[in-house]
């Protein structure tokens, strides 16, 4: 696709430094879906020349997208737009399932593997008896070698006996053993992030990220996995399909 710069429009007069004018407005041109995915950028010498500014400006502006996640280089090729990753709200999914819809290669790095006695809290959203034993993980989540979600998921133990022995996906595990997740309970709000999390995910701590709690059922309605993520929202934004409006 190639981008039309006829949608910039850059002030001289306005207080805002033109720099930041250009990243702006890209970025709006980007998260409107104006300037898609893959998009490629002109280069900084054209946009220089065809907005009327210096090169060091452009430069500023690139950098600062770049930074943000909004833009890409690609060896030889020029910047591309990176654009945000959709999330579907309304659908059952894993992040693999959804890095991988995006042509990103997810990976994970699991940062605790235990059982331990089920809190009241816990036993109560998985409907397990007080006293109960749960497998806990703690997984960093990557898509292309980039940090972007931490995961922190309890399921029964005797779904999963050995959190350490898990490789790949919980949802494919759960599956393959005959408790599949087909409907979940998941709900999303925003906080800043705290110090830990911001240095795994190397993000400014404070920055707001969403928060996501979901408890999963398999087809019988038993609870099977309760998750609380932490995304980082520079890069995810999450979409749901309204109907029945009359």
């Amino acid at each position: 696709m190639t981008v039309s710069l006829q949608e910039i429009q850059l002030n001289t007069d306005n207080s805002t430094p033109l720099y930041r004018q250009l990243y702006q407005q890209i970025r709006e041109l980007v998260e409107k879906g104006k300037w898609p995915a893959e998009t490629a950028l002109p280069p900084e010498r054209d946009l220089a020349t065809n907005l009327g500014i210096s090169r060091i400006t452009v430069r500023k502006a690139m950098a600062a997208l770049a930074n943000d996640r909004l833009i890409y280089k690609r060896q030889g090729a020029g910047s591309f737009v990176r654009g945000m990753i959709h999330g579907s709200y309304g659908v059952l999914s894993n992040f693999s399932d959804d890095m991988r819809s995006k042509g990103l290669t997810p990976t994970s790095t699991t940062l605790e593997a235990d059982t331990l006695m089920a809190s009241p809290e816990i036993a109560l959203t998985l409907g397990l008896t007080p006293g109960s034993m749960v497998s806990k993980l703690v997984r960093l989540r990557f898509g292309d070698d980039e940090p972007f979600a931490y995961e922190e998921t309890i399921v029964p133990q005797q779904l999963l006996d050995d959190p350490k022995a898990l490789e790949g996906s919980l949802y494919n595990y759960l599956k393959e053993n005959g408790h599949e997740p087909v409907r979940g309970l998941q709900r999303i709000r925003a906080i800043a992030v705290n110090d830990t999390i911001a240095q795994h995910l190397k993000i400014e701590s404070g920055l707001p990220i969403f928060f996501i709690t979901r408890t999963a059922f398999n087809n019988q309605g038993t609870p099977v996995e309760f998750t609380k993520s932490f995304y980082r929202a520079d890069v995810f934004d999450f979409v749901a399909e309204l109907k029945g409006f009359n």
